[in-house]
């Protein structure tokens, strides 16, 4: 008897085990009542910006020296902006890190950078382009230790790194390669703390909805990790870096130096986004689970107090949802880590739509598209009500734990009230419409050789492209007898297979988009 019969008898699950099926890669599922149109994706490994057809066809691209810091957009004139990680930050190293702006004309031209990496601050995950041209962005602010401590925020929950509160500035850009700053709000000039009575913003958080407890999150890093804790948290960053989400640490940090920077993410706002009717900004934060509303009709110095604007009340919260727990609600909680807050109208109803990411939920691991009713009515008026405790209405797989990303991930409103999903870990990208049928899926074929998540021109040397090959060939289709809709995943699991082929969000580009209208050949996609 040869070795390998000994090897069947003694093991004979193992022996009969089948080889891994590689995921199907493509358009996988398509009706006609998806709503027709182009797709912007970033993989978060590459260094190239590709817009697909519905057949999963790329009909062009962008290709830049830096992979993703995370957004991207198409503009109206055809141009592409987008979010660069330039990884040469030493204080600021986290998931979302970006440090530039892009834009580039549709030809390929750079026509406008802007830096936004310096020892004080850094842009991270998510941009806006406003109607008049201007640019929100997502920036962490470095605080001191010794500034944490005299705003309220508990000794024994912030290390010598300090805290990095969220920002949001508005750029004018300034070719080629400058910008002005035009506002700016900042979440530090809105914080309220319990701990010490002798220091400023002394007062109950429960009474003060419209602004930030300097201590979220602090009970958390005040308990030590235990070993389990510590390896299972060691294993997510493993995961992360691999998505090219984030960058290596320095090699020379220890663990409580580790532990220290990650604390010193304190908000990790991961979305913003602006209706102009309303002059309203949006902004997800994920380590609150909650989306915050602000107004943005106020001066910067506004923006800093508790007055003025068209809402009267400065830059204080208007409206936040997601996380009781932060006003000490303990049982109110809805949101999970989510991403992608945007506005949206749910018929007469103001409302944002959000990817609920869904990691730690206490009926288990699985993520949602949420749609939140805000107490706004259609002209902006705030409403004397208070906001709902459950979202107004919620998609999510027909066995649930078949859609979670833990991480990432987003969820964009289309016109005919669809959604655009993206399963960011996994690089699934599906149309799913109100009634929870999915009616168009791709699986994302793109991948890309930055290693460990650095930015190519980092210390790890170049990367390059390794997508499809060459001609991408005709779409894969799903095989028969497989459900659409089902990930090719350990289901539970964020991550997987598609792992390398990870995307932070996709973007929806219309038919009549200006920025594609004559420019776009269907026949020429590759």
């Amino acid at each position: 008897m040869n070795w390998i019969a000994c090897i069947a008898l003694l093991f004979p699950s193992v022996a009969q085990r089948p080889e891994p099926t590689p995921p199907i890669r493509g358009v996988v599922h398509r009706t006609d009542r998806a709503e027709p149109g182009y797709t912007l994706l970033a993989p978060l490994r590459s260094t190239e910006t590709l817009l697909i057809d519905a057949d999963g066809g790329v009909v062009h691209r962008w290709t830049s020296e830096f992979t993703p810091g995370n957004a991207v957009d198409l503009m109206p004139n055809g141009d592409l902006l987008r979010a660069a990680k330039v990884g040469d930050n030493d204080r600021f190293r986290g998931g979302g890190e970006g440090g530039r702006l892009e834009r580039f004309t549709w030809d390929g031209g750079l026509v406008w950078t802007y830096d936004l990496s310096a020892e004080d601050h850094l842009a991270h995950h998510d941009f806006e382009v406003l109607p008049n041209g201007n640019v929100l962005v997502i920036v962490w602010e470095g605080k001191s230790r010794e500034e944490a401590l005299a705003v309220g925020r508990r000794p024994n929950s912030v290390g010598e790194a300090g805290l990095w509160p969220d920002a949001i500035w508005e750029l004018k850009p300034v070719e080629p390669d400058g910008a002005e700053v035009v506002w700016a709000w900042r979440a530090w000039d809105h914080l309220v703390q319990d701990h010490d009575a002798s220091l400023p913003r002394y007062g109950d958080p429960a009474a003060h909805p419209e602004r930030i407890d300097v201590n979220i999150g602090a009970t958390r890093m005040e308990r030590p990790e235990t070993e389990d804790e510590a390896r299972e948290h060691e294993a997510q960053l493993e995961r992360l870096r691999d998505l090219g989400y984030i960058g290596d640490q320095p090699d020379d940090a220890n663990e409580d130096e580790r532990r220290d920077r990650r604390a010193s993410d304190w908000m990790h706002t991961n979305s913003i986004d602006f209706d102009a009717e309303l002059d309203l900004i949006a902004i997800s934060v994920r380590n609150f689970s909650e989306v915050f509303v602000i107004d943005h009709s106020t001066t910067t110095e506004q923006a800093a107090s508790s007055k003025g604007g068209r809402y009267g009340r400065g830059g204080d919260l208007l409206w936040r949802w997601g996380n009781g727990a932060n006003l000490g609600q303990a049982s109110a909680r809805a949101l999970f880590g989510q991403h992608d807050a945007r506005w949206m109208r749910d018929g007469e109803q103001v409302a944002l739509s959000v990817f609920n990411n869904g990691d730690g939920r206490p009926d288990g691991n699985y993520s949602s598209v949420d749609i939140l009713h805000l107490p706004l009515d259609r002209g902006g008026a705030l409403l004397d009500q208070a906001p709902a405790t459950q979202a107004a209405w919620s998609y999510t797989a027909p066995e649930r734990s078949d859609l979670f990303s833990s991480h990432i991930s987003g969820a964009m409103p289309l016109a005919a009230g669809n959604f655009l999903v993206c399963d960011g870990e996994n690089g699934r990208v599906f149309q799913v419409d109100r009634t929870g049928e999915i009616l168009w899926e791709f699986r994302s074929p793109f991948r890309g050789e930055a290693a460990r998540g650095e930015s190519p021109r980092g210390p790890r040397g170049p990367g390059r492209r390794d997508g499809p090959p060459e001609g991408n060939g005709p779409p894969e289709r799903r095989p028969e007898g497989r459900p659409a809709g089902r990930p090719d995943r350990e289901p539970g699991r964020g991550g997987g297979p598609g792992s390398a082929n990870a995307l932070f969000r996709a973007v929806h580009i219309p038919l009549d988009h200006p920025g594609v209208a004559g420019r776009v050949d269907p026949a020429s996609s590759d």
